[in-house]
């Protein structure tokens, strides 16, 4: 009974703490090449929320602290649309910055591809923005370069604002 007991504690504690992020790196296929391989459209992009991290908290009448595995993270979830019907879903994207302070760790190396939620496509980024009950402003832009299966770029989008007031 007591192995029982430690081993579980062993596992309900790897499974507390775990924090996944859903990251979706874009995959290339080179055995798809025809001629509209080389056509990259363009694509809109406009922020649809920024989530900061959060300080653990105080449950009400309770000396209970309550926190969970992500609050130290800040989430950026951005739209992209085809004006032309394309499935901006199909596609990855770089992300570059200008502009302002980026937070570290945001912008990744590689293209990202965009999840489908609810009928839309939404690109994701994150980055370790802290546990406490403030938190700075942030301003900065982002640009984003769409590339295809055999990783042919398009042009850079317009400038999107990223801004948040803090709290």
């Amino acid at each position: 009974m007591f192995r029982t007991t430690i081993l579980l504690l062993f596992f309900l504690q790897q499974d507390l703490h775990a924090c996944s992020i859903v990251v979706e790196r874009f995959k290339p296929s080179f055995d798809q090449v025809n001629e509209d391989s080389y056509l990259i459209p363009e694509f809109r992009f406009s922020v649809l929320d920024i989530k900061r991290g959060v300080a653990p908290r105080r449950m009400v009448d309770s000396s209970v602290v309550v926190t969970g595995s992500c609050d130290y993270r800040g989430i950026i979830n951005i739209k992209v649309e085809s004006e032309n019907g394309i499935d901006p879903c199909n596609y990855g994207f770089y992300i570059y910055g200008s502009k302002g302070q980026i937070p570290e760790g945001l912008i990744p190396g590689y293209p990202r591809q965009p999840l489908k939620w609810d009928d839309q496509c939404i690109l994701s980024l994150s980055w370790k923005d802290g546990t406490t009950s403030t938190q700075e402003s942030i301003k900065f832009n982002l640009q984003f370069e769409a590339v295809n299966h055999i990783l042919y770029k398009g042009d850079r989008s317009e400038k999107v604002l990223i801004q948040h007031k803090g709290n």
